[in-house]
């Protein structure tokens, strides 16, 4: 039996190129609002200008980090790439189009009833208390980006009006070339 020697699994693999889709971030900061009035702004995502973008995910935290995924009431989120938008009308504006959206991009996700809807107590439905953590925005983009916008609304409320970090991660599409002793990691 011939055993396997590190030279030709390294030649083999170096000879083709390998693709793979790691995930990026950008992130905004959405100013706090006037309680009880909608607050809309568009935001420029320049963090991925040039590469492919096949799924985004925004997650909405507090200026600390110590509040991720927070909850807004009348929530909307749409995208504009390439100046064309990617969901009609209001695009995201209600809960369940957000955890459809989500599950469609990021595949199934677990969470209790009424975890993302703000307001809502689901503790007398299912027992106990529903922890306040499930808010996250997914879509499938699929496309090379030269100028991505975030429009985001929210109505500030009393229990939510502070600034805070809009996180966006997407997967975007990469490839090591090799070339002899030497590689080239780029944008697809």
């Amino acid at each position: 039996m011939k055993s396997l020697t590190k030279r030709p699994i390294t030649k083999q693999l170096m000879s083709s190129n390998i693709v793979f889709q790691p995930i990026e971030r950008d992130s905004v900061i959405c100013a706090n609002g006037v309680v009880a009035s909608p607050q809309k702004k568009s935001y420029n995502l320049k963090g991925f200008n040039g590469k492919t973008v096949n799924k985004v995910l925004i997650c909405k935290s507090s200026l600390d980090g110590k509040t991720i995924s927070m909850k807004n009431d009348d929530e909307k989120v749409n995208f504009i790439v390439n100046g064309r938008q990617i969901l009609p009308y209001d695009g995201i504006d209600t809960p369940a189009k957000k955890v459809a959206f989500l599950n469609d991009s990021w595949g199934v996700v677990n969470m209790l009833p009424g975890m993302n809807i703000p307001q809502y107590d689901a503790s007398n439905a299912v027992g106990y208390t529903v922890p306040q953590v499930c808010d996250f925005i997914g879509l499938g983009i699929g496309d090379n980006i030269d100028d991505f916008q975030l429009e985001y609304t929210r109505t500030p409320s009393t229990a939510n009006k502070a600034d805070m970090n809009l996180l966006v991660y997407g997967e975007v599409n990469k490839v090591l070339q090799a070339n002899g002793g030497d590689y080239q990691i780029s944008y697809v």
